[in-house]
């Protein structure tokens, strides 16, 4: 799929959301469901339908149904319920309504990453931040990475955003724990996986902006409730949920050869819901290598990628039945003439929503199949010369599924079962080169399964006293595991290397709680123990990056993790503040440990190096201030550090790829007709390798936005990024790598018909 495609598909879908609107005005029944954003039904809630003739009221009943008769479009259907913002929607004639009522409050907005069922923010044990459609709306950032390192202890595992850098790099870490490219945290979106099922890093780009309501992101071991992937904690994407007609697209332009669009569209036809989004983006980049260090072998980092989504959803009385599908495709220049990478990927995935046994019962089947190519070459020391060294090819597929119930019990208690499968296989199939001629071929990957239950009991004990505790067992396999390694200089004659099967199991439990000291104060507290189990990719891919070589290691044992946090919560109607105490040890931990150093080649190689400690402290606070202003400001400190190692020489070193001290602050102006957002964000000194002698020095850069509403449904905006052209340092192999330079873009907002979502 081309980028030319892509942009044919965002065309159709432009004049398909266009016709889309085109209703009949005759008198029709009005139909509809109110929801709390968790997904629950609101009973009782004042309905208000207002149109050309006249008002109509009525209240939500059972299911949060509600029913109007002899109704003419278009008319504007609205509900209240106190406690809740009131929800608007714009009615066409077509399909149902759904209202989606959301708390007044922050500490009242519903989260569902924590527990899984939802509760208030201010009733969550876990350190969990919320960025809204306001805040998403209101960033400058094109990406959804960058967007989240304004939240306390987000990184991945380089400084550099996905608009430039190679994929590998975009494994996800939270609290201080480091990462090693695959992901010590979970990435979700509507409930599935995004982290890559081979090698654990994420494809922000496969989610179009357009789609997303909210992201939830939970700091802390979730293994109890999420299986393996969750060590660190998890992100949670929020789709953008409707019954009614809407289409939204963003397209913008800037330097650096920017394009970017993305458009979604939804048409309810019956009791069938069809929507449609696609998101396409290109850059020419930059060169990362500093003017005084570039030679001719350096070229300009960039991106090209589309992706579609394509989603039918059945509505069955109370419960909901839908099928979607995702094609991605993506190619990068990785900053030299030889370095490229591309991916090709493909996704289904059918899920049920329905009222079953007292509860709420969620049931999500998905695979997947993709093919990721990247090309390694060595570079002369004058970087004027370059030779391909390795050309490597991975194909990978998975499927999985699975399956919650929820059901509460009274008002004070609520219960959630749980189980997931999941199996994924894939292989790593490189060509080595020499003297500019393939010399030889290897072939390794291998199969893994996962199996796991979970229970989940969340409770109210007192009006002050909210406990929450779950637990998790899980089994994973790795079997099928094979190497094998061809001269195609000498004898073609295959040298295979069979590795064993092997099979384990964890348990990880988790306990918080919730003491609402006085209206305004409430002390928090947590503990937890979560496990990662080593990626294909760790156990089968070695890579190659600049003149660091890391090779696979096929005896890597999973990483456990055991911690717990506590704090104290502050919330008013305006203000609502969060401060953290968190210890963190991972026992069997994953990294990177250098091996050999020389001039022109430094190897490393995978290796459960011993425990790590990271312990820290984050303090979080948002504030609504007169005037439409709202105030973000969150900070991180984190000692993260190597307690114990088979290399006595790590202990007591820094984790790789952590900062001590990471800082960020956001101003928005939420004004009827115009909106400005200025985001200031420092990161701290931190190390690129393990054994701390490659400094990455800290940094601020600031960011900028600027928003004009042109009529209900058009809106202008111009973004930077990096608004002070800051140089900084994104990573040392050994050779420094730059951060991207001043970004300025341009474009137009569409929302119609200009309700409530965005």
């Amino acid at each position: 799929m081309t980028f030319r495609s892509i942009a044919h598909v965002l065309q159709a879908l432009l004049i398909f959301g266009i016709v889309l609107w085109e209703g009949a005005a005759q008198a029709q029944t009005l139909t509809g469901t109110v929801l709390d954003s968790a997904g629950a039904a609101i009973v009782g809630a004042d309905i208000i339908v207002n149109s050309k003739v006249g008002t109509l009221r009525s209240a939500s009943s059972a299911g949060g149904r509600f029913i109007f008769e002899n109704v003419s479009p278009p008319v504007t259907v609205s509900a209240r319920w106190k406690g809740f913002t009131t929800a608007t929607e714009t009615w066409l004639g077509r399909g149902e309504v759904t209202l989606v009522l959301r708390p007044a409050t922050v500490q009242q907005q519903l989260v569902v990453a924590a527990t899984r069922s939802g509760v208030p923010l201010g009733e969550v044990a876990a350190s969990v931040t919320r960025l809204g459609a306001d805040e998403i709306a209101s960033t400058s950032s094109l990406q959804i990475d960058q967007l989240l390192r304004a939240v306390p202890g987000f990184s991945l595992f380089r400084r550099s955003d996905s608009r430039i850098a190679n994929p590998t790099s975009q494994g996800v870490s939270l609290r201080g724990l480091g990462a090693s490219g695959a992901s010590r945290a979970l990435v979700l979106y509507d409930d599935v996986p995004l982290n890559d099922p081979f090698a654990g890093w994420v494809y922000w780009d496969r989610v179009p902006s357009t789609t997303i309501d909210a992201i939830e992101v939970l700091r802390g071991g979730a293994s109890a409730l999420y299986g393996s992937g969750a060590l660190a904690g998890i992100v949670n994407i929020a789709r953008r949920q409707a019954e009614t007609p809407l289409f939204s697209a963003d397209v913008s332009a800037g330097n650096q050869g920017l394009q970017s669009g993305s458009v979604a569209a939804l048409e309810p036809i019956g009791k069938w819901r069809i929507s449609a989004s696609a998101q396409a983006m290109r850059t020419d980049g930059f060169v990362p290598v500093p003017a005084s260090l570039r030679g001719r072998a350096d070229a300009a980092a960039n991106v090209r990628y589309g992706t579609v989504r394509l989603r039918v959803d059945r509505r069955l009385g109370d419960s909901n039945l839908f099928a979607s599908g995702n094609l991605f495709n993506e190619s990068r220049q990785n900053g030299t003439n030889l370095q490229t990478n591309s991916t090709r990927l493909g996704e289904v995935i059918a899920g049920l929503d329905a009222a079953a046994y007292g509860g709420q019962l969620v049931v999500r089947g998905y695979g997947s199949w993709q093919r990721f190519n990247q090309t390694f070459s060595s570079i002369a020391a004058d970087r004027n010369t370059e030779s391909l060294v390795r050309v490597q090819a991975v194909p990978a597929h998975s499927a999985g599924i699975s399956t919650r119930w929820t059901r509460p019990l009274g008002n004070q208690q609520s219960v959630t079962f749980g189980a997931d499968a999941r199996g994924t296989g894939g292989h790593s199939d490189e060509v080595l080169w020499a003297a500019a001629a393939p010399s030889a071929r290897v072939d390794a990957g291998g199969r893994q399964n996962t199996v796991g239950l979970f229970a989940e009991d969340t409770l109210r004990i007192t009006p002050r006293l909210h406990i929450n505790g779950a637990a998790r067992l899980d089994w994973w396999r790795n079997y099928n595991a094979l190497s094998t390694a061809t001269s195609l200089i000498a004898s073609p004659v295959p040298n295979q290397r069979h590795f064993a099967d092997r099979s384990t199991a964890a348990l990880s439990p988790s306990l918080g709680g919730v003491f609402q000291v006085t209206r305004l104060l409430a002390v928090t507290g947590s503990a937890y123990g979560a496990f990662r189990a080593p990626t294909l990719n760790e156990l089968y891919r070695a890579f190659r990056l600049g003149n660091v070589q890391t090779l696979a290691n096929d005896a890597l044992r999973a990483e456990r993790l055991w911690g717990g946090e506590t704090g104290l919560l502050v919330g008013s109607e305006r203000i609502f503040a969060r401060a953290n105490f968190f210890w963190n040890t991972i026992h069997n931990a994953i990294g990177n440990r250098t091996l050999t150093i020389a001039s022109s080649l430094i190897t490393r190689e995978r290796q459960n190096i011993g425990t790590l400690v990271a312990r820290g402290i984050e303090l979080e606070a948002q504030a609504a201030l007169p005037a439409r202003v709202r105030v973000r400001a969150a900070y991180q400190y984190s000692d993260s550090t190597v307690s114990h190692s088979l290399d006595n020489a790590l202990v007591g070193l820094a984790i790789p790829q952590v900062p001590r001290h990471a800082v960020s602050t956001e101003v928005i102006y939420l004004g009827s007709r115009w909106g400005a957002t200025v985001l200031g964000r420092y990161v701290g000194r931190q190390f690129e390798d393990d054994q701390n002698q490659l400094v990455l020095p800290g940094y601020f850069t600031a960011d900028a936005m600027l928003r004009c509403r042109l009529s209900p449904v058009v809106e202008a905006f111009g973004a930077t990024e990096n608004l002070l052209d800051r140089t900084y340092i994104v990573g040392r192999t050994p050779l420094p790598s730059l951060g991207a330079p001043r970004l300025l873009r341009a474009g137009l907002r569409l929302r119609w018909p200009g309700s409530r979502n965005r």
